[in-house]
């Protein structure tokens, strides 16, 4: 089975904002699977641990993770959603895919 890193933007200064940034990459990680993929999508793992502890700098705490699972996949997913392209975060999981010589994709697919 190939391995997707789902990366989709997140960060934003509204709660309701990043809720539904949440929702649409649980529901873009829900047909990822059902299409055969292993996925894994940080904003899913993370979004409750942001909401519990507010003082964790979600920037600092993620990119471990990122460079973990990113080397983990086989193939860097990346969810296009409104405003996805100015997301620093999305940048910054294409350049580390890019080095270490995976593909990227997008998806709804193009």
């Amino acid at each position: 089975m190939i391995k997707l890193y789902l990366a989709s933007a997140y960060n934003d200064p509204s709660a309701d904002i990043r809720e539904i940034n949440y929702m649409k990459a649980v529901n873009a990680c829900a047909e990822l699977h059902k299409l055969g993929y292993i996925v894994y999508a940080p904003i899913v793992s993370w979004h409750q641990v942001a909401i519990a502890c507010p003082e964790i700098d979600e920037i600092k705490a993620w990119i471990p993770y990122e460079i973990a699972f990113l080397n983990w996949c086989d193939i860097l997913c990346v969810l296009k959603t409104p405003y996805y392209s100015r997301s620093k975060g999305i940048k910054r999981e294409i350049r580390y895919a890019k080095k270490l010589g995976k593909p990227v994709m997008y998806f709804p697919w193009e």
